[in-house]
């Protein structure tokens, strides 16, 4: 999935206006998958990733109130963090530690020592409702599908393991 946002979009989502959100990628000086703007009038697009981190950055300062230059120095390590494909967690939520400055992409049920607890359900709650909202323009009929759970069986044909049989209707 290679969507791009539009920063009117990204800005209108984390509820800044446009100046408190140049300002804030000012000052957070993170080079951000941005699409280099060689044109006058062309609008600044961002990744998916990108859009996430720019979240958790912006509910970090409001939410937490954590300042600019503290987040500037979190920034690299929750965008690799959160880069790539995730563990299944019920409850994720973020751990960031100041000195030095990580994150820590964890479960609920993890124990927890010391340090920031950013709660990420919401905003990946919010994230995936944007990319559908932009993907609803051009997304398949298939991406609309809903398979349930169906049962496999594994049958034992002479010694060997036939092909898995589907059980409908369990």
């Amino acid at each position: 999935m290679n969507q791009r946002l539009k920063a009117s979009d990204v800005y209108r989502v984390a509820n800044y206006t446009r100046n408190q959100f140049r300002g804030l990628l000012a000052e957070l000086d993170y080079q951000f998958d941005a699409s280099v703007v060689t044109r006058p009038r062309v609008a600044r697009t961002y990744s998916s990733q990108d859009f996430l981190v720019i979240l958790v950055a912006c509910t970090l300062e409001t939410k937490v109130g954590l300042k600019r230059s503290t987040i500037a120095s979190l920034l690299p390590a929750i965008a690799k963090e959160l880069a790539g494909p995730r563990p299944f967690a019920k409850a994720p939520k973020l751990v960031l530690t100041m000195d030095p400055p990580t994150a820590q992409y964890i479960d609920c049920g993890s124990n927890i020592e010391q340090g920031v607890i950013l709660p990420l359900d919401t905003i990946f709650a919010i994230v995936d409702d944007q990319l559908h909202k932009i993907d609803g323009e051009t997304s398949t009929a298939q991406s609309f599908l809903s398979f349930g759970p169906t049962s496999i069986d594994q049958v034992s044909v002479g010694g060997e393991i036939a092909p898995y049989e589907f059980q409908r209707g369990q």
